[in-house]
């Protein structure tokens, strides 16, 4: 609990958390780059206007995604009303396709080393995220 605590107050003095009327408001990217660097010394970019095929000359072996994409993301299945309210952690990405973490998955294979072809994955990505990059 402590730690929540704490990163809910570092999420609203850095801003990439934005209270309204009693709610949160979506991840804000730039102040949580800034945030990863000030506080962690973890380099990272916001990027945006992308497609899922592009993630692979992106993601590196060390380096990470975190994607914009529509909560039904989880199941796989039809096509999502919008493309954004949700967060998944791209690990691996080729020619192919992409393998992603959704800790909030209904199940444990829809939750750790989801794989699925770009096609399918770019049905839910809304074309943005943040590169946390390698350390050098």
């Amino acid at each position: 609990m402590e730690l929540t605590i704490d990163l809910d107050r570092t999420a609203l003095w850095f801003g990439w958390y934005v209270g309204e009327d009693g709610t949160i408001r979506g991840l804000i990217y730039a102040p949580f780059v800034s945030m990863l660097k000030i506080r962690f010394g973890i380099e990272a970019e916001v990027v945006t206007g992308i497609h899922a095929a592009d993630l692979a000359s992106l993601v590196r072996p060390g380096s990470l995604f975190i994607a914009s994409v529509h909560p039904s993301i989880r199941w796989l299945r039809g096509p999502p009303p919008k493309k954004v309210g949700h967060l998944v952690l791209v690990t691996e990405a080729g020619p192919e396709g992409v393998v992603f973490h959704n800790p909030s998955g209904p199940t444990d294979a829809a939750q750790r080393d989801v794989a699925v072809a770009n096609p399918g994955f770019e049905r839910f990505f809304a074309g943005r995220g943040v590169l946390v990059l390698t350390p050098k």
